[in-house]
């Protein structure tokens, strides 16, 4: 079914540079409707609140490890997985880019990895591995949680 207009911006946030953390790639999802409330997560359940302790800040931030963004039109705009990168040019879900060559992981030295730029890297067997796929989305991206495709 179909959301009505009111009900599809209640489920529409903003991703942001997070409230807590967002020098570590961290992010937080901000009411559209509803501007100084954020989707915060405390004592295992999820709630939708203002954000405005450093307790309630910390609760609305997210490492993010897939996330879809869609336009007004709710058509994918950025496709999966990627929406954010680092300033070392790692996307938001493998922040630890390897000193010395083009690999950016997961966790530090683990986990899944990506190659910002495969073809150029210093150490030719690392030329093949997968290319790291970051979206650049203007204006401001949002996530939405609803149905619509």
């Amino acid at each position: 079914c179909r959301l009505n207009p009111t009900h599809k911006k209640d489920s529409t946030f903003w991703i942001e540079p997070a409230l807590y953390g967002a020098n570590l790639g961290y992010v937080s999802f901000r009411s559209y409707n509803f501007p100084t409330f954020y989707i915060r997560h405390t004592g295992g359940n999820l709630m939708i609140s203002a954000a405005d302790t450093l307790a309630s800040q910390q609760e609305a931030s997210w490492r993010l490890t897939t996330v879809e963004v869609r336009n007004e039109l709710g058509t994918n705009v950025c496709g999966n997985p990627f929406v954010a990168k680092h300033a070392n040019d790692c996307p938001v879900w493998a922040s630890h880019r390897y000193p010395g060559n083009n690999r950016c992981f997961e966790f530090i030295w683990g986990g899944t990895s990506c190659n910002v730029d495969p073809e150029n890297d210093p150490l030719s067997f690392q030329r093949n591995d997968r290319r790291c796929t970051v979206y650049e989305c203007a204006p401001r991206p949002r996530v939405c949680l609803d149905d619509d495709t």
